[in-house]
């Protein structure tokens, strides 16, 4: 058995060696079959253009943009005095207004013909009054049968 091992030995190392000699014969050639290549050019694509300036003392301006919701602190709704239509409105929801501004123009057509009626039933009352202070001065008012 021992034999059997020293042949196997010496096997191994004749394989160590014809190893050695191989990694030592092709270790130097491809070191110089690399180092003997020619280097590559570079073109313009691969060279990166740069372009330099001179610093300066300036400004900078720095702005932002933001969603937001903004509710009011206090509201208030308006009821108005009288029925119209609306004609115009002169202010904006959001808009500050103050007490006495005109908020809306209303049309007057039938404020007015209201006002018209008015005028007639109080002439006409004033004319009966009148007619009844008459006719009582001069006592011919007499009270009606029951």
């Amino acid at each position: 058995m021992r034999q059997k091992w020293k042949k196997e030995g010496k096997r191994m190392k004749n394989r160590q060696k014809r190893m050695a000699l191989l990694l030592s014969a092709v270790l130097p050639v491809s070191f110089l079959w690399g180092c003997g290549q020619a280097p590559e050019e570079q073109t313009v694509e691969d060279v990166a253009v740069v372009e330099t300036a001179s610093p300066e003392v300036g400004e900078m301006k720095l702005s932002a943009d933001f969603i937001a919701t903004i509710s009011p602190d206090e509201s208030v709704y308006v009821i108005p005095k009288a029925t119209a239509e609306v004609l115009e409105v002169k202010v904006q929801a959001g808009d500050v207004v103050e007490a006495g501004d005109v908020l809306a123009v209303l049309d007057g057509t039938m404020a007015q013909m209201q006002f018209d009626n008015a005028q007639i039933s109080m002439r006409t009352a004033q004319i009966q009054l009148t007619t009844h202070s008459v006719l009582i001065t001069f006592n011919t008012v007499r009270a009606l049968p029951p």
